[in-house]
């Protein structure tokens, strides 16, 4: 069934309703999120009218859509689309605010009332509000008129009531109210105790503060403590926990109530857009986008998030669409060249992000390898681990050069054969193993063989395998050196490669939970930021020399002869007469030539650059790209990526339905709660989750993390405590 608007669709329901190609709105109940090319710009819960208005004049503003076109899209009149346009120009986001119909005998005077009151206590329900009303203004207010002043965002909604309205009031009750009202009802515990919808996203407070302990020791030993109120420390926990709650956009932190996400930093409000552009510069000269990668990777190996010896290597293009001429690569999706830059990402067993490198579009996937291999060496040496490295990478990493200067580095490897398989008679595949996931098994035959690529002597080592389901061959290339011949066998490394739709799935899930394709603003570079490659003029000078080389070898040998048919001669002349002769000085005239060509190249060579920066056909450079905010942006973002993953696997011991898992996490994360300050520790008083399941594996899962002693992730740094309301 097609619906004409999304007014028409089920609001309890599921659904994506797409209006025309940029711009998507996916109703999964309680919120609803609105895309424009797939970049989140409005999050929101259903039936929330002013954060709906502010996403339909956001459409509007970002020019996705005309005014006709949105009207129709979400069943309104289009007047009624120009009326928040018109509202918001001239109030501002206070202009889309839905105009306060008191109901009955409200007026502006019970409502600000109210709001003091609720205020001073955020735990107030109707029962204890109606008393304070009495008191105040003779009067009690309905539970639907309390419903149309929340449903208009008049005020906040009251608690749950913990009896039935007409019961009695107990002594003790009466006691407590009756101090509160006479200390002006503001206790200092209720002062200190705070309403955030974003509580649920401390279950991370330990796994935050344990991986980034050592980038803020650096921090520390940079510079002395900064005076400003959003200082690196914090702009970095920020962000960690923007990515956290799926803002993978600086933008999209307008749409974050920072008030509520200040109780998570220990400040009044978390920082706006503004301040986390403004400050971003604050990061960049602190040298961190070139430390932040390399301590984080350090502690996911240290700390167990990932694993070093085996790795998946492969790129990931992200496309660029603004006006500088950065260079072009291969997109897949669109199967052209397009501009844009290239991510390479080492993925460890469970396809969980190690480290990677950002490059040009038109960058050589095999240099990225060996640049690779290279990272991943240190990093063992490091952590202690001896075994040699093993490696898989797909087809775009097919290069003679490539396997060979593996092998002389030490480094096993694996990968796909470029072409088409010569199949084999399933009858020749006698040898069989069993590749077991998660889930399923597959059975496969193996036949091991050999393949010799063009201009190699030796063959390089090579497996046909049989998929016994589909009956699907192909063949695999692998390499193992001398050093490794004792660790690992052909079929590891056949494993191995089997299993690399672990990392395909880690590109799946990355873009749409932390979105490693934002850019956050293409910085421009200057030319040591360039992409250089080897001179050609350097290497025909340099290959020339060998040539000439190799004929000063020839000339030598033919020299030597000469000098040893002397003495097979019969009747000798003088040794000094012999060599006077004409063939033997014209060997020597030769010799001296080449050596002064040798000189002469040798001298040449110290006036030209082995490495140039890569440039277009005409000799035009391309526009230099700075790389600095993207790895720093991206190495935060994987770290949210691995916290998650590990959330995961410690959830998943309490949670044994594999296949709702992911929303048993996002449904504990969005339950809102209140933080409550103390002197000594601070508590956090989640709400309980609705479903008797999800409620039992969370208690479990809030044991298991106040085991780990979490901390607060502001400056102070005091104990932390969470647990569920009661």
């Amino acid at each position: 069934m097609l619906y004409k608007s999304i007014k028409d669709r089920d609001p309890n329901r599921n659904w994506l309703h797409e209006i025309g190609i940029r711009i998507k709105v996916i109703n999964d109940p309680p919120y609803r999120r609105i895309y424009i090319d797939n970049v989140l710009i409005g999050d929101y819960l259903i039936g929330n009218k002013f954060e709906e208005n502010v996403a339909l004049v956001t459409l509007i503003k970002n020019e996705a859509i005309s005014v006709p076109k949105l009207a129709d899209a979400f069943g309104l009149h289009h007047k009624t689309v120009y009326s928040y346009l018109f509202s918001y120009e001239a109030d501002g986001l206070e202009g889309l605010r839905p105009v306060a119909h008191y109901p009955g005998k409200i007026n502006n005077e019970l409502v600000e009332f109210i709001q003091d009151e609720q205020r001073k206590n955020p735990h107030m329900t109707l029962t204890v509000l109606n008393r304070k009303l009495y008191k105040a203004f003779d009067l009690r207010l309905s539970e639907r008129t309390i419903r149309k002043l929340v449903e208009s965002q008049t005020i906040n909604p009251l608690a749950k009531e913990q009896k039935e309205l007409d019961s009695q009031i107990g002594i003790d009750e009466l006691l407590v109210e009756q101090l509160t009202d006479d200390n002006d009802s503001a206790s200092p515990e209720n002062q200190n105790i705070k309403y955030t919808r974003y509580a649920g996203y401390l279950i991370f407070s330990t796994m935050i503060k344990e991986l980034f302990s050592s980038i803020y020791e650096y921090i520390d030993s940079q510079l002395p403590i900064s005076s400003k109120t959003w200082e690196a420390k914090k702009l970095i926990t920020s962000f960690v926990l923007y990515f956290i709650m799926g803002q993978t956009n600086i933008e999209q932190t307008k749409t974050v109530n920072r008030q509520e996400l200040g109780c998570l930093l220990g400040e009044e409000a978390s920082a706006s857009t503004k301040t986390l552009k403004r400050n971003m510069h604050d990061l960049m000269q602190m040298n961190l986008p070139q430390v932040v990668p390399d301590l984080l990777t350090q502690e996911y190996i240290s700390k167990g998030y990932t694993e070093i010896g085996q790795l998946y290597f492969d790129g990931h293009f992200v496309p660029y669409y603004g006006k500088e001429d950065i260079g072009s690569g291969f997109f897949t999706q669109r199967r052209l060249a397009v501009p844009g830059h290239e991510q390479y990402w080492a993925n460890d067993l469970r396809g969980r992000p190690v480290f990677f490198l950002n490059s040009y579009g038109f960058s050589r996937f095999t240099e990225a390898i060996l640049d690779l291999s290279d990272k991943a060496i240190s990093y063992m040496r490091n952590s202690g681990n001896l075994k040699p490295l093993m490696i898989a990478f797909d087809r775009g990493g097919y290069s003679k050069a490539l396997f060979i200067q593996l092998i002389r580095m030490g480094v096993c490897w694996v990968t796909w054969k470029s072409g088409k398989t010569n199949e084999q008679p399933e009858e020749n595949f006698k040898e069989t193993f069993i590749l077991e996931t998660e889930r399923e098994q597959c059975e496969y035959g193996i036949l091991y063989t050999s393949h010799k690529m063009a201009n190699t002597d030796k063959a390089f080592d090579a497996a046909i395998i049989l998929n016994k389901k589909t009956s699907k061959q192909t063949t695999i290339l692998y390499g193992i050196p001398d050093n490794a011949k004792g660790v690992y066998q052909p079929l590891d490394l056949v494993k191995f490669l089997l299993k690399r739709w672990k990392q395909e799935n880690f590109f799946k899930y990355a873009l749409n939970e932390v979105d490693i394709n934002q850019t956050h603003g293409l910085e421009t570079g200057t030319e040591d930021d360039a992409y250089y490659i080897p001179n050609p003029e350097y290497d025909e000078l340099l290959a020339k020399k060998n040539r000439i080389l190799k004929k000063y070898d020839d000339l030598k040998i033919k020299q030597e002869k000469i000098e040893e048919r002397y003495f097979t001669l019969k009747r000798p002349p003088l040794w000094e007469r012999y060599l006077s002769n004409k063939s033997y000085q014209k060997v020597l005239d030769e010799q001296n030539q080449v050596l002064y060509e040798v000189a002469t190249i040798d001298e040449t060579l110290l006036n030209v650059p082995a490495y140039i920066p890569y440039t277009k056909k005409d000799g035009s450079i391309y526009t230099y790209i700075d790389f600095s905010k993207i790895n720093l942006i991206n190495a935060l973002k994987g770290a949210v990526f691995n916290m998650r993953s590990r959330m995961k696997d410690v959830a998943k011991e309490y949670f044994k339905d594999y296949r709702e898992l992911s929303k048993f996490l996002e449904v504990l994360l969005h339950t809102g709660g209140y933080y409550e300050e103390g002197e000594l520790q601070d508590t956090v008083h989640l709400n309980c989750l609705e479903t008797p399941a999800y409620q039992l594996a969370a208690e479990q899962l809030i044991n298991i993390i106040n085991q780990q002693s979490p901390k607060t992730l502001g400056n102070d740094s005091k104990p932390l405590v969470l647990k569920f309301k009661r």
